[in-house]
């Protein structure tokens, strides 16, 4: 190996020759001679030689791209299991019908009783609204024993600081009734 030097206050040019093994660099040398060199820029190595690199790395071009369609993605997916909670509670009311004389499920808003509605619990009532335990006592959860199926995952609405227990109702008029017994 060989190594130039130049001779301090020589200005001609002519440079000392030393041959011999090459000197070991420290952490400081090394660094400093590959910023000359143009092979590192502001503590990550890059390609390029030049100083101020702009543009996107591969990572952050594919999380820019990617962010969006996995946000579509999950929109999607709670879409397509909210409609499958109201296929499963369509079922139940189908069931319940063909087992009930043709009758449709009672809907009675007040009931907070055993088999008096469809399901029991009124949600704009706080209290009532985080109950689970109002769920199983409905006309409908002898055909799917399954609290899920009553909320859509997509609904974050809230009484008070709790997560509501069900995001689905049934019409005004649809098999209603104001008997508290549950009987038309």
């Amino acid at each position: 190996m060989e190594l130039r030097q130049q001779q301090p206050g020589n200005e001609a040019g002519s440079s000392l020759v030393v041959r011999g093994p090459r000197p070991l660099l420290n952490a400081v040398e090394r660094r400093q001679a590959s910023e000359r060199a143009g092979r590192f820029n502001g503590g990550s190595k890059c390609n390029d030689s030049s100083p101020n690199r702009s543009g996107f790395t591969l990572i952050e071009l594919l999380v820019v791209m990617l962010l969006p369609a996995l946000s579509r993605a999950k929109g999607k997916a709670q879409a397509i299991h909210c409609l499958n909670n109201l296929k499963q509670l369509n079922t139940c009311s189908y069931l319940y019908t063909g087992d009930s004389n043709d009758q449709l499920v009672m809907n009675n808003p007040f009931a907070t009783t055993p088999d008096t509605s469809w399901l029991t619990g009124n949600m704009s009532d706080p209290a009532q609204a985080t109950k689970t335990r109002l769920i199983p006592i409905g006309y409908l959860w002898k055909y799917n024993k399954s609290l899920p199926i009553y909320h859509c995952p997509s609904d974050k609405t809230m009484a008070g600081n709790v997560p509501k227990v069900r995001s689905y109702s049934l019409g005004g008029q649809t098999g209603s009734t104001d008997n508290t017994q549950g009987k038309p």
